[in-house]
């Protein structure tokens, strides 16, 4: 483990024997019970070193994990499906599905708002770790605490969350639309500064007016611009989800006015979905 792992990975402060680890940097762990908290007696090496049992600390754990960073990607994608859950709204982070698999000695969590997560949790007696990263973002996370069973993996696995939705608020992602897409938006703002019923045929999947009467439509819009059809797109609101999807928002005078639309599945795509609002 020495020669083949931890050398090469910088990891020479890190031993699996105690008493190569100065007393003065080795944590303590403990247990709780109702008494409160009993130091735990140290675990020599011996059954339980195969699964653990390193002493470490987070400067040389953060070496392990930026080699997974910067490679082994064949041990970081799903194998097996462990459950799909809907996360719960965290702070300003909103409700998602979080889907989890093995991957080859560790944890996959595809995360439909904020993307793929790659751990591994730890727990030995006295101490609980996990460690946690974001290819994406490039983030990592190492969470050790020295309290058997100690929650790290759900501590981590929050704080991880916040730091990838504000770097993904910071850094947003270049939206790509697919050029009919594109020409549909220019068509809806053309149909709000002035409704056009042939424009309408031309771009309207079959579905649109079951959805909603023609004339409910154009009623509906004509009562959202209140007489003001100079239409300026902001080109900062633009987002998408997929290339036939694009959600964005448009100035009419001095009213924001959010558009969302759906592109028919066809080889000639057409506008199936029309939000205005």
């Amino acid at each position: 483990m020495k020669n083949e792992i931890q050398i090469p990975q910088g990891m020479t402060r890190s031993s699996y024997f105690t008493e190569y680890v100065p007393e003065d940097v080795r944590a303590v762990g403990y247990v709780k019970f109702d008494a409160g908290l009993i130091e735990e007696p140290v675990t020599s090496t011996g059954a339980f070193t195969p699964m653990g049992g390193l002493h470490s600390s987070v400067r040389e754990l953060t070496s392990w994990v930026a080699m997974f960073q910067a490679g082994k990607a064949e041990a970081q994608v799903p194998y097996r499906h462990i459950q799909s859950t809907l996360a719960k709204a965290q702070d300003d982070i909103v409700e998602r599905i979080v889907t989890a698999s093995y991957g080859y000695g560790l944890f996959i969590e595809d995360d439909s708002e904020l993307g793929r997560f790659v751990s591994h949790s730890g727990g030995y007696p006295g101490f609980g770790s996990h460690m946690r990263w974001h290819h994406e973002s490039s983030w990592g996370i190492i969470a050790l605490g020295n309290l058997t069973y100690a929650p790290m993996s759900v501590i981590g696995a929050k704080v991880m969350n916040q730091i990838v939705h504000l770097h993904m608020k910071e850094n947003p992602k270049k939206v790509v639309i697919a050029p009919r897409t594109i020409e549909a938006m220019k068509t809806v703002e053309s149909l709000l500064e002035k409704w056009d019923d042939t424009l309408a045929d031309e771009w309207f999947a079959v579905n649109m007016d079951l959805d909603q009467p023609r004339n409910e439509r154009r009623a509906a819009l004509e009562k959202i611009l209140e007489g003001n059809l100079n239409i300026e797109r902001v080109e900062s609101s633009v987002t998408s989800s997929t290339l036939s999807h694009a959600k964005w928002s448009v100035q009419s005078g001095s009213k924001s006015i959010e558009i969302e639309m759906l592109m028919s599945p066809e080889k000639n795509p057409r506008i199936q979905k029309l939000v205005i609002k």
